[in-house]
């Protein structure tokens, strides 16, 4: 194992160990590394698996446990860390181990574009975890396309919609939310910050689709059309989604009307028809047939 970069076979390693759901001992694991696609002719010994093991639990924050009772066998513990967080990390890993075992399928795996925002992602989750204020210039998308500079103290990241955002308070004491594929310059700095107690993070988005929050949250009723009900009922628009019983595929949440989530609506085209509010209902069909308009040339 001397060519392969370190971070691939950390991947392979915890997706193997996930893919047979903890049953493995350090001689199958060792076994199906002599087997893989990926492996450059080294075999996997038991000092380079003890030394995985911890680099792995550094970068990914998952820990690879033995369960001497069951024969010595090694699984992926569940500890305190966001269950989301991690089930999300295995899913990455697991798909990163496939596509890397899978090169001769060049051409026939198509990964959808994302601006993820690369270095600025690290930076960004290293100073949230040292409590240091960064400097960032940014150029949100106004009229001018002028970015300012400022100081922020980041208190988390998100990602929505194939973009990943800083959550942070700025110099003027607001909380707001930056996609990461905006910013020009994102550096850490030798002032420090406390995470303020009792502030919730999740909470803050729990009435909103994607990243606004500058909206009141109200109960909205829509009726899906056209075959597409069972679309949203596998993946509801908001997670407050629930079936209106007695209706034939009608919806209610209770979510913020942001643009967000209006642009969501709009992805359906006429296949969703917002019952109420009132006023959603009359904007979407104002939209409707502005767009009727254009594209007809009258």
């Amino acid at each position: 194992m001397s060519t392969l970069p370190i971070i691939q076979r950390y991947i392979w390693l915890v997706n193997t160990i996930a893919r047979f759901d903890g049953r493995l001992t350090f001689g199958e694991i060792s076994h199906k590394w002599a087997e893989s696609p990926m492996n450059d002719g080294s075999p996997l010994s038991r000092s380079t698996f003890y030394r995985y093991r911890e680099g792995i639990r550094e970068l990914f924050g998952i820990a690879l446990e033995c369960d001497a009772a069951r024969g010595n066998v090694y699984y992926i513990a569940q500890d305190n860390c966001d269950g989301r967080l991690q089930t999300w990390l295995l899913d990455t890993l697991g798909v990163a181990n496939v596509v890397g075992e899978s090169r001769a399928l060049s051409g026939r795996i198509l990964p959808e574009h994302s601006p993820s925002g690369g270095s600025k992602l690290v930076t960004a989750v290293e100073a949230m975890q040292a409590g240091q204020i960064l400097m960032m210039s940014y150029e949100g998308f106004n009229p001018y396309n002028v970015p300012w500079t400022f100081r922020i103290k980041p208190f988390a990241v998100k990602q929505s919609m194939n973009r990943w955002y800083l959550i942070g308070e700025g110099e003027n004491g607001s909380v707001r939310c930056y996609a990461l594929d905006r910013i020009c310059e994102l550096a850490p700095t030798q002032e420090r910050f406390e995470f303020p107690a009792g502030f919730d993070v999740e909470e803050m988005f729990v009435n909103s689709v994607g990243v606004m929050t500058d909206e009141e949250p109200e109960r909205v009723v829509i009726k899906v059309h056209d075959g597409q009900a069972n679309y949203v009922r596998s993946l509801p628009l908001h997670h407050s989604q629930e079936e209106v019983e007695g209706e034939t595929d009608v919806f209610a949440l209770y979510v913020c009307p942001t643009i967000d989530f209006i642009m969501k609506l709009r992805s359906y085209g006429p296949a969703v028809e917002v019952i109420q509010p009132s006023w959603l209902r009359d904007q979407l069909a104002s939209e409707a047939l502005l767009t009727r308009k254009r594209n007809s040339g009258d």
